[in-house]
């Protein structure tokens, strides 16, 4: 089914596609669990009482399939419509939607893909790059350049501001003149010593144990202290509120050893009032010889004369809207119902919208997904790649991740930040602000997200409610901490579970203990495709975890500082990512050989034990 834009009402208002797709969800978790207890029968060898427990539990499934008979036939019925629906207002009619999406992926796919550029090749502003390289590097001679000097980016829209310092803050050039560089993308409500802590964990001394439990005081303290002894460039990005700078100029240091602030922001007041000596560059629109520029990185369409006044003329100089529209008229190959759907001077989320709209029907579930990832952080494309693979987003007979990462990178949804050196392989990427905005926006309209938050005064039972029909649940981390949030949520409707965190060092995790535990005490996560740990630091691993866990596809315990994995991990018959790299695992449990489904194993000196004899005969990835 395509993810299309639909209502809440959607019993009334005749658009199906949100009610279907929770049922479709709920139909596929039932479909899961008997599997799943199919299976725990078909492999009890635990004596004549497991056996019995084991049957009954499966002949209890069938009395439920027999009982929900009706709402499958119903569900059918309802597709049925749908799919009527869809043939008589689209054309051409989807008719067998896969194979139509199949040959039209096929017909375009050659003329929309990487080029090879990365995120800092930027085109079109090479004047206000150097202009904004001399406001950062030292002239000789220059002892007022010394002090701690402050650089704004000031744009009033989304016109490549943040892209435009990337491509500077990445240069190699910049290497020698500051020993130590920090982003911090800044949230719409900033807290302080959060904020502090990012700029710290980015600086290169030694980070103290449990940093976010200290206290404030000592925190603040730290950085300066930090910052003195350092030549440093700061960006701080989106900034919003003048306030948060009037508190952290207190606390960075000026040395007068050349260090450097810069500041994105859409407000133009806001640097005279955070420095009356800033240094201020604004962005404005492309001018037409720019503009023109800027579209020839979309390939041939920049040829027709008819075609490229059209979009010129509809993106009035804004890089973001030449990029999309450049390249979905490239994609689509006919420009005229493109343009005839947008109005004389479209805004940016209209191009955004018609731009997913024009997404061929395999490629949206990958893109909505990038809305999990964290704003801003580069995004490695191993880990995407083995997550997409895992969710079941990528039929792997029609295409492979990478093909379907190339097409989004050549329809701008997603910009490569680095490539492999060997290779030249896109190795890391990041989706722009505005575009995972948009996403976060669709996947909770269309019902495939869920934002979870500490704040005080939630409803936990209408949460509850709805995390049942929810493929994607994202925590965010607000100014309290400590709150078990796992509370809110129906673990045994959990098919992933993710974290992003970034500690080095610190007091073992208990978040994953307190999620795991009730789950594997009560058999109640069987469901579960995908646990990625990556970074969360030492957590307590059940030696269960196995025994439990038959549906894994991807266990991510990357950078986890873990001695030892359960020999039980041997019993994850359909696991197919494993990933221990950066761990202190030295030695693999003899089980490993009976993974039959692994395809991706990812460690670094790691031995094995091949007493027992056995082969990984679909392994791809070593």
């Amino acid at each position: 089914m395509a993810l299309q834009s639909g209502t809440d009402n959607d019993e009334q208002s005749g658009d199906h596609g949100p009610g279907l797709l929770r049922r479709a969800l709920d139909a596929a978790d039932f479909a899961g669990e008997f599997l799943l207890e199919a299976s725990r029968h078909l492999k009890s060898h635990k004596g004549r009482p497991a056996k019995i427990c084991a049957l009954v539990r499966f002949m209890l499934l069938r009395a439920r399939v027999r009982a929900t008979e009706r709402n499958a036939l119903d569900l059918i019925n309802r597709v049925h419509i749908l799919s009527t629906h869809l043939s008589q207002t689209h054309d051409p009619p989807p008719h067998d939607l896969l194979t139509l999406d199949l040959t039209s992926r096929n017909t375009h796919r050659k003329k929309v893909c990487w080029n090879g550029k990365i995120e800092s090749d930027i085109v079109g502003r090479e004047a206000e790059v150097q202009k904004l390289l001399a406001r950062l590097t030292l002239q000789y001679g220059d002892q007022g350049a010394l002090r701690l000097r402050i650089v704004c980016v000031v744009a009033e829209e989304s016109i490549g501001k943040t892209a435009l310092v990337r491509s500077v803050y990445n240069r190699p050039e910049l290497d020698h003149s500051f020993q130590c560089r920090v982003w911090v993308h800044l949230p719409d409500k900033v807290n302080l010593k959060d904020l502090l802590v990012k700029i710290l964990k980015q600086t290169p001394v030694p980070e103290p144990k449990d940093l976010e439990h200290k206290r404030d005081k000592y925190v603040k303290e730290m950085l300066h202290k930090s910052l003195m002894e350092l030549r440093y460039l700061i960006v701080f990005d989106n900034l919003r509120e003048a306030k948060v700078m009037d508190d952290l100029m207190t606390l960075l240091a000026d040395s007068r050893n050349g260090s450097r602030v810069i500041v994105t922001t859409r407000d133009p007041k806001i640097p005279s009032i955070i420095d009356p000596w800033a240094s201020r560059l604004e962005l404005r629109q492309l001018d037409a010889e720019q503009s023109e520029l800027l579209l020839k990185e979309c390939g041939s369409i920049s040829e027709d004369p008819g075609l490229k006044a059209s979009i010129l003329s509809k993106c009035s100089g804004s890089p973001p809207r030449i990029l999309l529209l450049g390249r979905l008229m490239m994609a689509s190959g006919d420009s005229s119902p493109v343009t005839d759907r947008l109005a004389d001077n479209p805004a940016l989320h209209d191009i955004m919208s018609l731009s997913y709209d024009k997404l061929p029907y395999l490629l949206k579930p990958c893109l909505l997904y990038l809305c999990i990832f964290p704003k801003d952080p580069d995004i490695s494309t191993r880990r995407l790649f083995r997550l997409w693979q895992a969710e079941g987003l990528v039929p792997v007979l029609e295409f492979t991740a990478m093909e379907c990462f190339e097409e989004l990178v050549g329809r701008n949804f997603v910009h490569v930040v680095r490539r492999r050196k060997r290779s030249e392989e896109p190795k890391s990427c990041r989706v722009p602000s505005f575009l995972h905005d948009f996403l976060c926006e669709m996947a909770t309209r269309l019902g495939l997200l869920q934002i979870h938050s500490d704040t005080k005064g939630t409803n936990h039972g209408e949460e509850s409610k709805l995390v049942n029909g929810c493929l994607w649940i994202v925590k965010q981390k607000s100014a309290e901490t400590g709150k078990n949030w796992h509370g809110n949520i129906q673990r045994q409707h959990l098919r992933s579970y993710v974290t992003f965190k970034t500690q080095k060092e610190g007091t073992r995790s208990r978040e994953v203990e307190e999620l795991l535990r009730p789950l594997i005490s009560k058999g109640t996560c069987g469901l579960l495709r995908v646990l990625d740990l990556e970074g969360t630091y030492r957590p307590l691993l059940p030696d269960e975890l196995g025994n439990v866990l038959l549906n894994l596809r991807y266990l991510g315990l990357r950078w986890m500082v873990l001695d030892s994995i359960p020999e039980s991990v041997g019993n994850m018959s359909r696991l197919e990512t494993l990933d221990l790299k950066h761990s202190n695992v030295r030695k693999l449990p003899s089980s490993i050989w009976k993974m039959k489904s692994l395809q991706h194993l990812y460690m670094n000196e790691v031995c094995f034990d091949k007493s027992k004899g056995g082969s990984l005969t679909n392994l791809q990835t070593l």
